[in-house]
């Protein structure tokens, strides 16, 4: 008979140490429009400044959109 840690493996979730199923969760999809749209408006707040400058900040954005999607 297999091992309840196993059964829990193939249900999608883990075996605490006190032996209590645990379910994982899910992984929420994040859309991409909110990311695109930041990158636009980032676009028209730098424009006129440096080509590197307005990269690092496009990115600096688009970093902080990840994480806070993550």
């Amino acid at each position: 008979m297999p091992s309840p840690a196993w059964q829990c493996g193939i249900l999608g979730g883990t075996e605490c140490e006190r032996g209590v199923f645990r379910a994982e969760r899910k992984r929420e999809r994040v859309s991409a429009k909110p990311i695109e749209r930041h990158q636009e408006v980032a676009e028209e707040r730098v424009r006129g400044a440096e080509p590197c400058a307005a990269r690092r900040v496009i990115d600096m954005i688009l970093q902080q959109r990840v994480r806070n999607h993550s």
